[in-house]
């Protein structure tokens, strides 16, 4: 069962994390704060050898998508590279191999 939390809107991102590195140590994971360099861009969970990246962000639209995938380009493997926001989604382009979720969904979620 994922952890309780409170009401999204009370949540900062960093807080968001707190929750998903719980809930990700919970599933057998080891997590880890993925950095480029000297800058922090999401966190990593290491399970059986497989790799699974998470950023948490306030919120995700057209206007700050490109800002937030961007982060990725640091790791240009091709595992899983969860996107999770506190507010609802409004995407209309198509983010291809990046998987959006509200943190709610991603808690809860059987896929990783």
């Amino acid at each position: 069962m994922p952890a309780s939390f409170p009401d999204n809107e009370a949540l900062s991102p960093e807080d968001a994390e707190r929750f998903i590195a719980a809930e990700l140590a919970r599933r057998g994971y080891t997590v880890f704060d993925a950095y480029a360099g000297s800058v922090r861009v999401s966190l990593m969970g290491i399970r059986n050898g497989l790799r699974i990246y998470v950023r948490t962000v306030q919120k995700l639209d057209d206007g700050n998508a490109k800002r937030e995938l961007a982060a990725f380009r640091y790791a240009p493997d091709f595992f899983p590279k969860h996107i999770v926001s506190l507010e609802p989604i409004s995407l209309t382009a198509d983010m291809c191999g990046f998987r959006f979720r509200m943190l709610g969904e991603f808690l809860a979620s059987k896929d990783y």
